[in-house]
């Protein structure tokens, strides 16, 4: 049976692999680095380590002092000893600098934050929309609830002793139940391989399905005593580097609660100036007894033409069915706010604002 030192010992042993920087090949999960990417990349990086040929590397796409703010990821890695130290970060190296290296991309198809890597691209494992980037890689893209479900399926039919590690198992059983709020089938992102692949995970672990998302949602909770600019750079992609530049921060809070913060409007701000953005928007899922009850979008600029621009696009997406909100007078100038379709979360929207640069 795999031990659970034995996916410890290999992020230990892969750090050290970069040092000699031969044949490296690094897993990369997204910006917004959320449970559902952390978990891709290592548990990837791990699986794909039995092949003697390259070194897999598992590159998180964040700053090491952000971890912090992965709640779910830091709860899950303290239960089996894996620290920061273990793990390699985006400021751990300077990635253009090394002589030979490929990359996997998992949970996204778009590279944004690595720059002059479109030829090291060359496997892609993702659930959202194909952007069309990296078009020489190879694909494995299902519009499934979550990344974490393609990459279990990958190793079911091939080397699925590797879930007897327990890191294995439950780090890619958190990653499917966080993704589709507990395999909830009225969200329009469950799907039947989600539902299959976390029974198979099920399978190898001790864990109640209902207890271990309860556990990652108390994990989650801790959120609440977050700063406001923490929590809009918890969760944070951007769309483009075109103009205007646009970041989606995604927040699982009720968004009248989080709006109504008295250093809102001025964290918006601050946190637009420290990501050079023109425009953010901010998605909010509400979740009660966890179950999804609604979803809600603001738009926040300080430049009038630009938040027109987004805020009229966002209007002509019919399925997004858009319901007007009221704004709190001090954001009435500057913030457009609407609830909106429940199934349609970042990975729907997201696709949808490339177009914006188009017109």
């Amino acid at each position: 049976m795999l031990q659970p030192s034995g996916f410890l010992d290999f992020l230990k042993s892969s750090k050290l692999n970069i040092s000699k920087d031969a044949n490296l090949h690094f897993v990369v999960g997204n910006e917004s680095a959320d449970l559902d990417s952390i978990v891709c990349s290592l548990v990837y990086a791990y699986y794909m380590s039995s092949n003697p040929n390259e070194s897999f590397v598992a590159l998180l796409p964040m700053y090491r002092e952000d971890f912090e703010l992965c709640f779910e990821a830091s709860a899950l890695c303290k239960k089996f000893d894996i620290t920061t130290e273990n793990m390699v970060f985006i400021d751990d190296i300077c990635i253009n600098s090394l002589n030979n290296f490929k990359l996997t991309l998992v949970d996204h198809n778009y590279e944004t934050l690595l720059q002059n890597i479109e030829n090291k691209v060359v496997d892609i494992i993702d659930h959202h929309h194909d952007a069309l980037h990296h078009i020489n890689a190879k694909r494995n893209i299902k519009m499934v609830g979550s990344c974490c479900t393609l990459i279990a399926e990958i190793i079911y039919y091939n080397k699925r002793e590797f879930f007897e590690s327990k890191p294995v198992s439950e780090f890619l059983l958190a990653g499917i139940l966080n993704d589709t709020v507990n395999l909830d089938l009225h969200n329009g992102r469950t799907t039947e391989l989600d539902v299959f692949m976390s029974e198979v995970l099920l399978g190898y672990t001790e864990l109640d399905k209902d207890d271990y998302f309860l556990l990652l949602k108390t994990a989650q909770s801790e959120m609440f005593k977050m700063s406001t600019r923490g929590i809009l750079r918890k969760d944070y992609k951007l769309v483009s580097n075109a103009e205007p530049q646009i970041g989606i921060s995604s927040i699982m809070l009720q968004s009248e609660t989080f709006i109504s913060r008295t250093d809102f409007y001025a964290s918006c701000i601050d946190f637009m100036t420290i990501k050079s953005l023109d425009v953010i928007i901010i998605m909010f899922l509400h979740c009660e007894n966890n179950v999804a009850i609604n979803r809600d979008i603001l738009v926040f600029s300080l430049n009038g033409d630009h938040l027109n621009k987004v805020t009229s696009y966002l209007q002509t997406q019919t399925n997004l069915e858009l319901v007007y909100k009221e704004l709190p007078a001090n954001l009435k100038q500057n913030a457009s706010y609407f609830s909106h379709n429940i199934n349609c979360s970042r990975k729907i929207v997201l696709p949808l604002l490339y177009d914006i640069f188009k017109k």
